[in-house]
């Protein structure tokens, strides 16, 4: 952490990635990119270029899915954090946008997060509208 903000710093990213990528846990070779590696299959996600059906905000959209899907483990305030990192929570906007590309790879992907099974399509697409609108 570069201050007591509770974001991470750009190295605090990169460390808390090549954690992620480097020990999946389950004992098999991890073959999922890293943020911001375009090699791997195309999902049809992340093309921020499209002309999307919806305004996806944080306000109407990106605060109550982060509550549902994602602050159990990734916030300031849990009460057990499952294995999540210190520091790398999504309590606020601010912090989801620091933390962008590893949401997307994360979760859209690796089909790493959220623990238990990943997303509906629907949620995904959701998520994908709603991190394009962050770059």
């Amino acid at each position: 952490m570069d201050d007591d903000s509770g974001t991470s710093s750009p190295s605090d990213t990169e460390a808390i990635t090549d954690t992620i990528a480097d020990d999946t846990g389950d004992g098999a070779e991890d073959t999922a990119t890293a943020p911001g590696d375009t090699a791997g299959e195309d999902s049809g996600l992340g093309d921020c270029d499209q002309d999307p059906l919806y305004e996806v905000t944080w306000d109407n959209w990106g605060d109550s899915f982060f509550q549902t899907w994602c602050q159990a483990c990734h916030s300031a305030t849990a009460p057990e954090r499952y294995g999540a990192p210190e520091g790398l929570d999504f309590d606020t906007l601010e912090q989801v946008q620091d933390n962008a590309a590893l949401v997307r790879w994360s979760v859209l992907d690796a089909d790493r997060m959220p623990l238990g099974g990943g997303l509906f399509d629907d949620e995904a697409y959701l998520l994908d509208l709603f991190l394009c609108g962050l770059e």
